[in-house]
């Protein structure tokens, strides 16, 4: 069985102060009913500045895994903290200031970007005050590990936020991507008063074990496999022993890590045909297996004896498809179904990115799957938390049906959270419909295609200033808020180091969007190779010379 203890240890809480408890019900609801990430802020009883800041924020996009290696894997995982600057749509309210933390300092321009998008949809907005009221906090550390460490490691730093940006510890509210103890640390060493928080036992439901269990008992549809932890290899051979006692016929599992990211977590092995012995099995484990992280076998059953894991059936049906539904559990324990996507992974299930909404063939079954699970999750205590359900989905060849299985659920802020979160920063007063469709202020639906891993060596020769002044003189780089279309950058500082940058597109459909953001993709790879071309012929020319 599963052991608690090691679990709490390892894994991220639910994401903390998703939504402040003394916000009315009905502000913390859209026009459609359905519940936003981007909560509405208060300001002074009579709606007018007061000439002081009625709430200051401390976010600290801190990220936390239990399988801290799944990080390594992800090139500029540091800078995964950008992702979550649509933080900065609050500076709309102008009794509002922010301090954002980091673990590497942000380029002046690439925060001046972020409030000159802001600025097109709210003219009221003075990007100088805007600016006067954002702190932006660096702890200078590009070191491997979570953003909270480092901050706690540093107590002049500490000292700096709580004693000179923070005007009034009543009125300050922290946000954190996850919530751990040392968030909470965080929150007490500068004087922030912390909520109740949920049962640190809660966690389970977001390993890989717990989710199975989640979705037994909702009877959400799910792959064949164990609802157990299995700690050890011959844990591992004997829940394969047991499985073959009932389906003979299984041939390939995934051995997924109860705690890992996009993939990174996971490991396919293609079972001996037909064998129930356990000396044969346990060989072709420790040979055969295949971790989607490139890594050897050896080294992923190392962590399964501190971490756990699980065995399901490797899906492999033709035009498989990734869908995804977000939801959010209230301070009441209510639940809302929030956005729905398209995962893009790889053939080995590895995520690269998303499309916004999932496809109407199976998007209502998810979205009811989805509700289901957090209902369930509410019951068990689950307050103030987002959560994602990720699903495969085909078509059956003989019936046409499309089956959807749950394969696993997210007890956080997931990899889709930041792109509708862009989206709504650009799109101010457009709202997602019950449907699961985004609808802009004038009733027009909108889609979009996201990826955080635009990649390509020549776009090392970047910096932050050269993307964005192309952004300023080349259309099909900006956004336009008369159509709400368009492209909006980020995780822009990671560009010189590692040659990726995170792109959203926004247009009609998700087809079009995803035809818009390879435009900007080739336009890019043109502009740069192109300058890397000029560069070699005005060096060749000088040597000649």
């Amino acid at each position: 069985m599963l052991n608690l203890s090691k679990m709490i240890s390892m894994i991220p809480l639910t994401p903390k102060y998703a939504v402040d408890p003394e916000f009315d019900q009905d502000q913390q609801k859209g026009s459609s009913g359905l519940l936003s990430f981007a909560m509405p802020l208060r300001v002074s009883s009579n709606g007018a500045s007061n000439g002081s800041h009625d709430v200051d924020f401390v976010y600290v996009p801190s990220l936390t895994v239990g399988d801290a290696s799944s990080t390594n894997k992800i090139a500029g995982w540091n800078y995964l903290e950008e992702r979550n600057l649509w933080f900065l749509q609050h500076l709309n309210k102008p009794n509002v200031r922010i301090v954002y933390v980091t673990s590497m300092p942000v380029a002046p321009c690439i925060v001046d970007y972020y409030l000159n998008l802001l600025s097109v949809s709210n003219n009221a907005l003075s990007i100088n005050d805007a600016k006067k009221r954002l702190s932006m906090v660096t702890c200078y550390d590009p070191s491997e590990g979570p953003l909270c460490n480092k901050m706690l490691m540093r107590p002049l730093l500490m000292n700096r936020i709580k004693n000179d940006l923070i005007s009034s510890p009543e009125r300050v509210k922290m946000f954190s991507h996850c919530q751990t103890i040392a968030e909470d640390n965080i929150a007490e060493e500068l004087g922030i008063k912390v909520p109740q928080r949920n049962n640190p036992s809660s966690t389970y439901w977001g390993t890989k074990v717990g989710s199975r269990v989640v979705f037994k008992e909702c009877d959400v549809p799910h792959c064949l496999g164990v609802y157990d932890s299995l700690e050890s290899v011959d844990a591992i051979v004997q829940s394969i022993i047991s499985l073959r006692e009932h389906h003979p016929d299984l041939q390939e599992v995934m051995v997924k890590l109860n705690e890992g990211l996009s993939g990174y977590g996971n490991a396919i092995w293609t079972l001996p045909p037909g064998s129930a012995d356990a000396t044969v099995l346990k060989h072709s484990l420790i040979t055969d297996l295949v971790p989607c992280s490139g890594d050897s076998p050896e080294a992923f059953l190392s962590l399964v004896p501190r971490i756990g894991a699980i065995v399901e059936e490797y899906a492999v049906y033709k035009n498989l498809r990734s869908p995804s539904a977000q939801g959010f559990i209230d301070s009441d324990g209510s639940t809302k179904v929030v956005s729905t996507h398209e995962q893009n992974v790889n053939n080995i299930g590895i995520y690269n990115g998303c499309t916004f909404p999932a496809n109407q063939e199976y998007r209502v079954a998810i979205q009811k799957h989805c509700l289901a699970c957090g209902q369930f999750l509410a019951k068990q205590g689950i307050r103030n938390s987002d959560y994602g359900i990720d699903f495969i989905s085909w078509q059956d060849g003989q019936t046409g049906e499309w089956k959807v299985r749950a394969i696993e659920i997210n007890l956080r802020a997931c990899g889709t959270t930041h792109s509708m979160m862009w989206l709504k920063f650009v799109a101010q007063g457009g709202h997602v419909t019950p449907e699961g469709e985004f609808v802009d202020r004038h009733g027009r639906a909108r889609s979009y295609f996201c990826t955080d891993e635009f990649k390509h060596p020549s776009l090392k020769s970047l910096t932050p200033d050269d993307l964005l002044d192309l952004v300023k003189t080349n259309p099909l780089l900006q956004y336009h808020d008369g159509s709400t279309t368009g492209t909006i950058f980020y995780m822009i500082d990671v560009l010189p180091m590692h040659g990726k940058v995170g792109i959203l597109t926004i247009h009609d459909t998700p087809a079009k969007a995803t035809e818009h953001c390879d435009k900007v993709k080739g336009f890019l790879l043109s502009k740069v190779q192109s300058s890397v071309n000029d560069e070699i012929s005005s060096v060749s020319s000088s040597n000649s010379d």
